[in-house]
């Protein structure tokens, strides 16, 4: 055994806590990286939430959540949103 102290790695479970806080405002990705000395660059990396809103409701009405912010990511948002929300609608 030796009397280094202990490294602590970045598992799935730590990211997800942490992309959890920064999506809920408890932090922003410049004080999470001073905090686990790392580059607001490398956390906004690892998720990126994709939401169709209702401005007017105040409401989500479909999501995407994946590794990169493109337009597949938007598409598969819009099309929860319209699998999910379609009893609201008036037609």
């Amino acid at each position: 055994m030796s009397n280094e102290p202990e490294v602590k790695r970045w598992t799935a479970k730590r990211k997800a806590e942490l992309v959890k806080d920064i999506i809920k405002g408890k932090r922003t990705s410049k004080e999470a990286a001073r905090t686990y000395d790392l580059t607001p660059s490398e956390i906004e990396r690892w998720a990126a939430l994709t939401l169709v809103m209702d401005c007017y409701a105040r409401e989500v009405l479909g999501w995407s959540l994946s590794k990169r912010s493109n337009a597949k990511s938007a598409v598969a948002a819009l099309k929860d949103a319209l699998l999910t929300s379609t009893d609201r609608l008036d037609f």
